[in-house]
């Protein structure tokens, strides 16, 4: 990053923090630098996704279109060192929800969502993303809804596309997270990531919510050894815990994690937690040595 793009990063920080309108004449200029997927991501960020203090407001074609390049350019680029342009998957995860936000929208014209199906298209075809991880990071999550799946269904006649169609079209036909065990047994350290998906299907923001869930335990299992520490998945209001002898019952609802010792009483942190954050409270509850050994590098 220039140092003039790190200064106007900083104004536009320093813009979103204040409390005035925002001149959309200065919301166009800092578009204007379009060689800096850093400041497009500030940009997107601070003020696109906070637009009501753009006045007079900017029009619906230019949110989308931005909004449409900075996550095409993060697919495409997969930067992995940047505040404003995450790498593919968070950008998938992220798009998918912006996605979802515009097929909910009655008012939103169709053409916005053809062209960010056209983007993915492109990206597929001209081989910036590769398609198993265009349907990792993207598709999978929208083929959850079925008739966004149908949106894209001439993917399956294109042999440039089907690929990825069908490996999202599998995932999403797959046993749904209510079908898991609810019974655990805990012999070692262990983390029970729950997710009460029985009570919160019917919430529009949930499968948004469960992706993110899912992919920060995916960033947890390719950390961990699970030898030393197990990890676990529920998807109900309520699961069980043999430990030591007994059978412990819990009720948790939202989203949270449980973790377990044979020796130790459990411990419950609520709410979604990056994989870097929920580390440091395994530190603190398994031990530092525990912890070492599960992070070792794996062989």
């Amino acid at each position: 990053m220039t140092e003039a793009e790190a200064q106007t990063i900083r104004e536009i920080e320093n813009v979103a923090r204040g409390t005035e309108s925002i001149p959309p004449v200065k919301v166009k200029s800092w578009l204007a630098q379009q060689s800096s997927l850093d400041v497009l991501g500030a940009v997107v960020v601070h003020i696109i996704q906070h637009s009501r203090r753009v006045n007079p407001p900017l029009s619906m074609d230019e949110i989308c279109s931005t909004v449409q390049q900075y996550y095409g350019q993060c697919l495409t680029q997969n930067r992995q060192d940047s505040e404003y342009a995450p790498n593919r998957f968070i950008a998938g995860l992220e798009l998918v929800g912006w996605f979802r936000t515009l097929w909910n929208d009655s008012a939103v014209p169709r053409e916005y969502l053809v062209r960010l199906k056209e983007m993915l298209r492109e990206l597929c075809v001209e081989d910036k993303v590769p398609q198993d991880q265009m349907a990792g990071a993207v598709l999978e999550h929208l083929f959850e809804t079925p008739a966004i799946a149908e949106f894209f269904g001439e993917w399956s006649a294109d042999s440039r596309l089907k690929d990825a169609f069908d490996a999202a079209m599998e995932w999403s036909r797959g046993p749904r997270p209510s079908d898991r065990p609810t019974v655990f047994t805990v012999s070692g350290p262990t983390v029970i990531a729950f997710f009460d998906y029985e009570s919160e299907r019917n919430d529009p923001d949930a499968d948004e919510a469960l992706d993110g869930f899912k992919y920060f335990l995916r960033g947890l299992r390719d950390l961990l050894d699970e030898s030393v520490v197990r990890v676990h998945e529920c998807y109900l209001r309520s699961f069980e815990v043999e430990l030591r002898g007994h059978r412990l019952s819990f009720s948790e609802n939202g989203v949270g994690y449980c973790l377990l010792l044979p020796d130790k009483d459990p411990r419950v942190e609520r709410g979604l937690i990056r994989h870097s954050d929920l580390i440091r409270l395994m530190k603190d509850y398994f031990g530092q040595d525990t912890m070492s050994r599960a992070l070792a590098p794996k062989r």
